[in-house]
């Protein structure tokens, strides 16, 4: 079976993706449900593809069918075409299609940055 982007975004609407994926419980692992997943990869692909590894997905009735693509814009024009789920990518552009009315959401991000604990720099001449 699987589930429509419509009825995707009403169960997961204002929760994380942990949240959404617990809130099957485990009767639900008798029925996998598949959902499309599209991942730049990078570093914050970590955490699906650990989930995957840990059969954290199936523990709670999901088949998470992973896909590597590597641009965010051709992940999101997929989500928007109904051919994924869900898909990872830059922030600004969800900002930019939620600002235009495209039912781009945030359901859980990946990596945040935080200034007080920097992972990154900038080095300029």
């Amino acid at each position: 079976m699987t589930i429509g982007r419509g009825d995707f975004f009403k169960r997961a609407a204002g929760a994380s993706l942990g949240a959404f994926i617990a809130s099957w419980g485990a009767a639900a692992a008798q029925h996998l449900t598949t959902v499309r997943v599209l991942e730049v990869p990078a570093d914050g692909a970590k955490s699906v593809l650990y989930a995957q590894r840990s059969n954290l997905f199936s523990k709670y009735g999901i088949q998470a069918d992973i896909v590597a693509l590597g641009s965010g814009s051709a992940i999101y024009a997929a989500v928007l075409g109904g051919s994924a789920d869900f898909g990872s990518g830059s922030l600004w552009p969800v900002f930019q299609a939620y600002a235009r009315g495209l039912p781009l959401r945030i359901i859980a991000p990946a990596s945040i940055y935080a200034s007080d604990h920097p992972d990154a720099f900038l080095l300029v001449r």
